[in-house]
């Protein structure tokens, strides 16, 4: 992606809408990365499976599984994992109320998107402008 968008074609750009998108898109692939590489570093996993041993809730589904970020996941469901960030980010939208960060500035006003990159599918991005709207909710 780097050498196509950005040292193949670095001078035909004319909108600063469309490069700005580019650079955009490029952190978000190298963010992505590099969250896959966190999730699974090897301490982290450590201190994720620690917390679980002494939680009541998963002594029965732990029992002789291989400590892997895979089998964490297995055991402590996406539905766990999304309320407990959504609770997170839901103090932290509340803790900071005059903050204006893009989620206010940026994401809550967005009703469509241009499709910039040639090789993602027709209105992917426009899609997902919904899910990125949310409003996160404390779990109860």
């Amino acid at each position: 992606m780097y050498y196509e968008y950005f040292v193949k074609h670095s001078g035909d750009y004319d909108s600063k809408e469309y490069y700005s998108f580019l650079l955009g898109y490029y952190a978000h692939l190298i963010t992505d990365a590099d969250f896959e590489w966190f999730v699974r570093e090897t301490n982290r996993v450590k201190t994720a499976w620690n917390r679980i041993k002494i939680d009541e809730r998963y002594k029965d589904k732990i029992d002789t599984q291989e400590e892997t970020w895979d089998t964490f996941k297995r055991i402590v469901t996406a539905k766990e994992i999304y309320r407990e960030r959504n609770t997170l980010e839901a103090e932290y939208l509340s803790n900071h109320p005059d903050y204006e960060c893009s989620y206010f500035t940026e994401i809550l006003p967005l009703t469509d998107f241009p499709d910039y990159i040639d090789y993602l599918p027709k209105g992917c991005i426009a899609r997902k402008i919904p899910v990125m709207q949310y409003t996160p909710i404390p779990a109860l």
